[in-house]
């Protein structure tokens, strides 16, 4: 998998891209439909296990169908609590989707290095681990969640797959005592459950299924500082991470992928507050449940707004 590295003092690389989630991938697939070849560095590998929700808008659902990346669990309604929407979006594995993106990638002649640490970004170049320097016209951080260490971590995620008998094409959000979780199927067998919840309430959350369970801390949510080099791009997560309320985190890497690839920042001020939001209402049953008939007035306002666009 490993491909060749450019040698010190070689021509410039047109993009390096940093990271090979989500979004390091798709603004790589999107460099090479404009027939630019960028060059990858993953520090780990490809498909690497994440603590994530595994839905996916429509605008989401969208761009994988025009990449032909399948199957997508089709997903026809939301269930937040006693509030239904009515939706037209899907879900899939979050590393059969990094599987698939890289594959594409390849197929198009796209170079992805794995196994390689990049020590430190600087304007216009990376370095290596192992003491080379990358020169680069575009720069494309994609560092996840991590990729800034946040000032703190009020939160553990939760995830599970589990198979099941019968298929039922919906998201389910469930209110939990300080956090909430979402169950979502990724195909006729197998669903994904996914939990935030406040480090104190933990143990509580952990007793909502009896699977195997993989946690993580999991920092604040909101739009991240970064420097403002020229021709560098920060996407995903790298740049802001959305509370999973809302189902925003896929939708996000790939807009801001797009966007980095015709050399736009994404505006995320109006969603991201929007977001954070529900989220905090979220972590209030009490308050939550109290404001579903409100909600259920201004449900489509919000499904154009964080789920369907």
């Amino acid at each position: 998998m490993a491909a060749s590295l450019p040698l010190a003092g070689t021509d410039m690389e047109e993009v390096v891209i940093v990271g090979a989630g989500v979004a390091g991938l798709a603004c790589m697939n999107a460099f090479l439909d404009k027939g630019i070849y960028p060059i990858l560095y993953e520090a780990g590998t490809v498909g690497s296990y994440k603590i994530c929700g595994e839905f996916l808008s429509a605008r989401a659902c969208r761009q994988l169908e025009a990449w032909d990346i399948s199957p997508i669990q089709k997903i026809d309604q939301i269930h937040i609590d006693s509030l239904t929407i009515d939706v037209q979006c899907g879900a899939m594995s979050r590393i059969e989707a990094e599987l698939k993106l890289a594959a594409r990638a390849k197929k198009l002649d796209g170079r992805i290095v794995e196994e390689t640490k990049v020590e430190q970004l600087l304007p216009g170049k990376v370095l290596l681990a192992d003491g080379q320097e990358i020169a680069t016209k575009k720069l494309i951080v994609a560092t996840g969640r991590f990729g800034a260490k946040p000032a703190e971590f009020p939160y553990i995620g939760l995830k599970a797959h589990f198979t099941h008998d019968q298929l039922i094409p919906s998201l389910t959000m469930q209110l939990i005592q300080g956090g909430y979780y979402g169950i979502v199927p990724i195909s006729a067998t197998t669903s994904n459950i996914a939990c935030l919840v406040k480090k104190e309430y933990l143990q509580q959350a952990l007793n909502i299924l009896d699977v195997e369970w993989h946690t993580a801390p999991v920092g604040s949510f909101g739009i991240k500082k970064v420097p403002n080099w020229p021709n560098c791009y920060w996407i995903g997560d790298a740049i802001a991470s959305f509370p999973p309320a809302t189902g925003q985190g896929f939708t996000h890497a790939l807009d801001s992928a797009l966007l980095a690839a015709s050399s736009q920042q994404p505006a995320l001020f109006f969603k991201m507050h929007l977001s954070k939001l529900i989220h905090e209402l979220m972590l209030r049953p009490t308050a939550a449940r109290a404001a579903i008939p409100l909600v259920r007035c201004f449900k489509d306002t919000l499904c154009n707004t964080l789920v369907l666009n």
